[in-house]
């Protein structure tokens, strides 16, 4: 027969051996739920989103796929206006709002280069005086070789137009889509031409 020595070890091992078997028999359980909740998320994540529209007081589900938007032309097109009138257009030059209308079309690079370039104080008018440009006759030009514009900057001095015909070049570079830029293409460099 055993001891009491013997007995208190024996009974501490057989303790330790059953702790051993409930923590092991815990893990593979946590370790199965865990591939469940991993198969739930794979199909869940994999189904098309529920889009709704409201209409007046009613609503309805409209059908949708996910799909990759691939930039088209007309795309590209619509960027570039949208950019030369956020960059070229304001009512006075004002250097942090101009880059900060230029967010959802450029990158942070680009936007610091013109920061740079514009100086960080804007334009004072004299008292009486006013200066204010916009553009006019906007065509994009929109290549494999090459993303061009052509457009007229038409800035007037105290209301008396100067209008300076102006082509640039543009270097796009692909980035996230967001709801102001659903295409994910971004201007990360601009290079003016001013036509004679």
């Amino acid at each position: 027969m055993l001891n009491e020595q013997e007995n208190s070890y024996f009974e501490r091992w057989t303790y330790m051996q059953k702790n051993q078997q409930f923590q092991k028999r815990i893990i593979l359980s946590l370790l199965g739920v865990i591939g469940l909740l991993l198969l739930v998320v794979l199909f869940v994540g994999q189904e098309t989103p529920l889009v709704i529209e409201r209409d007046n007081s009613a609503y309805r589900s409209l059908a949708v796929e996910k799909s990759d938007l691939k930039p088209t032309k007309e795309s590209v097109a619509q960027l570039i206006s949208e950019f030369i009138e956020a960059r070229y257009e304001w009512e006075s030059f004002e250097p942090q709002v101009i880059v900060k209308k230029l967010e959802p079309y450029t990158t942070e690079a680009l936007r610091a280069k013109l920061l740079e370039e514009f100086g960080k104080k804007g334009f004072q008018n004299k008292p009486g005086d006013s200066v204010e440009q916009s553009v006019a006759r906007i065509r994009p030009i929109v290549s494999d070789q090459a993303v061009l514009a052509t457009f007229d900057r038409v800035l007037r001095i105290n209301g008396i137009p100067v209008v300076v015909p102006t082509e640039i070049s543009l270097l796009l570079s692909e980035g996230a889509k967001t709801f102001f830029n659903p295409v994910g293409l971004y201007i990360n460099g601009v290079i003016e031409h001013e036509n004679k």
